[in-house]
């Protein structure tokens, strides 16, 4: 049996929209890749640009390394008790920032709307 060339099935128009469909479609791909990789960049430059005895530390440990820094070449019991009250009250402080900070954000607030409605009120 012979063989013959192929001849197409005679429907290149329906090809070349199906090309440019698939196309559209790779390229769509590609750049919801390029979005996703960004987003990930963006999310992840914070905690690299963090020195890198941050990025292994344990959250709840501050006190035990600042009293194990500071307790070096320490002589006394008392010397120890006191570092160690004065690296428990520094986590105390930084855990609940006093009540006046607090206060001075809520003016700050109370001024930027007292402003904001003084401008909308010129405008009308």
């Amino acid at each position: 049996m012979a063989q013959t060339a192929h001849k197409g099935h005679g429907n290149a128009a329906a090809d070349t929209l199906r090309a440019a469909a698939g196309e559209k479609q790779r390229q769509e791909l590609f750049r919801a890749s390029e979005r996703e990789k960004q987003r990930i960049m963006a999310e992840t430059s914070a905690y690299r640009l963090q020195d890198s005895g941050a990025k292994w530390a344990s959250g709840g440990g501050a006190a035990e390394a600042q009293l194990a820094q500071s307790t070096v070449g320490l002589v006394t019991k008392e010397e120890f008790a006191r570092r160690r009250k004065e690296a428990e009250e520094a986590e105390e402080a930084a855990k609940h920032p006093p009540l006046e900070s607090k206060e001075k954000e809520k003016e700050a607030d109370k001024d930027k709307l007292k402003e904001k409605s003084n401008k909308k009120n010129k405008g009308k």
